[in-house]
């Protein structure tokens, strides 16, 4: 394998016709900052089984599932002379291609994942995956955090401090107009009924003219709620955690 220094990323192939050699992209391994994280798409499984005509997704989701326990269980294995000769030998259903040299940081790597295989975005998903990669980097470095994730709790709330509570709420603009309003304003009358607790609202840039009136009217409604956007959160936490230490 080519030398790469710093952060590269290395996809994951399925072969969808051993004849023509055809093939989807169904997964990502990334290394950056002596980590490795995986992540495949459910997406690209189906579409894999319904393009080849392979059968059962379900050998290529365990396969899947397998080599994801196994980044996490033994990290170690995933060095440089195994994954060439992964790459060089891999000739079945699943493949690996070359490594990629990328400038991106593992807080960022679920979203970029997410385009690179082109599953849908799901802005709560994001939030919840980079809450839960903050909490684990801070415990690796030996930092006592003090985030609390909660993502089924009542109002949607995701994270706390034991020095202040305060309510972090995804919402998508991405819905409906009728849903999307709904949902502001529900969440803007509940920020209302406790004016003693720090609210917080992460949600995507507004495009369309509904969107920009649905997010002036909550902004108007509610100013003491900070609006934030996916970029902004991890300073936003960790700005939190840090007073709270």
């Amino acid at each position: 394998m080519k030398e790469i220094h710093g952060s590269y990323y290395i996809p994951v192939f399925f072969e969808t016709n051993s004849y023509s050699a055809e093939k989807l992209v169904g997964g990502i391994l990334f290394f950056a900052e002596k980590q490795v994280l995986f992540r495949y798409a459910e997406n690209k499984i189906k579409a894999s089984v319904q393009i080849g005509n392979l059968g059962s997704a379900q050998m290529l989701r365990q396969t899947m599932k397998t080599l994801a326990e196994k980044v996490k269980t033994q990290k170690e294995l995933f060095n440089p002379a195994y994954l060439e000769y992964v790459r060089r030998y891999s000739n079945g259903l699943i493949q690996f291609g070359e490594p990629n040299q990328i400038l991106l940081s593992v807080e960022d790597f679920e979203e970029f994942a997410i385009k690179f295989l082109g599953e849908k975005n799901n802005l709560s998903q994001l939030v919840y995956q980079k809450l839960s990669t903050i909490k684990n980097l801070e415990k690796q470095a030996s930092i006592k955090t003090n985030i609390e994730i909660s993502p089924n709790n009542q109002y949607k709330v995701v994270l706390k401090t034991h020095t202040q509570s305060f309510v972090l709420q995804t919402l998508s603009l991405e819905n409906s107009f009728e849903t999307a309003r709904k949902n502001f304003i529900q969440y803007a009358n509940i920020i209302k009924k406790y004016p003693t607790i720090e609210f917080a609202l992460i949600t995507q840039n507004a495009q369309s003219e509904y969107q920009k009136q649905i997010l002036q009217n909550f902004e108007k409604e509610v100013p003491q709620c900070k609006v934030l956007y996916l970029t902004e959160l991890v300073d936003f936490v960790r700005n939190k955690v840090q007073k709270s230490i």
